[in-house]
């Protein structure tokens, strides 16, 4: 406060008589009663994943599926691996029954 009167004017801010005059309330925000369809934050975090997956990380996933594969077809070796070289929904199962990712 000191620093905005300075910057400003000495009489511009003065917090303290209006507090004290009443007209700075301190008032919290009144609390809001949910609708009934309101969800908690575990659905809403699952809701926010789920879209996430499908919205987002999809194509970028069968991107990485088929670029796996691809590779395999090179010579990579994926540990736990047993599909065809270059056979994308073999990589794909390999990963989603698999990794936590």
């Amino acid at each position: 406060v000191q620093a905005l009167r300075s910057r400003i004017g000495l009489n511009t801010i003065n917090l303290t008589r209006a507090w004290r005059r009443g007209k700075i309330a301190n008032k919290r925000p009144k609390k809001v009663a949910l609708p009934e369809n309101a969800m908690d934050n575990a659905t809403l975090l699952a809701l926010v994943k789920t879209r996430l997956e499908k919205e987002v990380f999809a194509a970028e996933n069968k991107k990485l599926f088929q670029l796996l594969a691809e590779q395999v077809d090179e010579g990579m070796t994926l540990i736990g691996y047993t599909g065809e070289a270059n056979d994308t929904e073999a990589v794909e199962e390999w990963m989603t029954s698999n990794w936590n990712y």
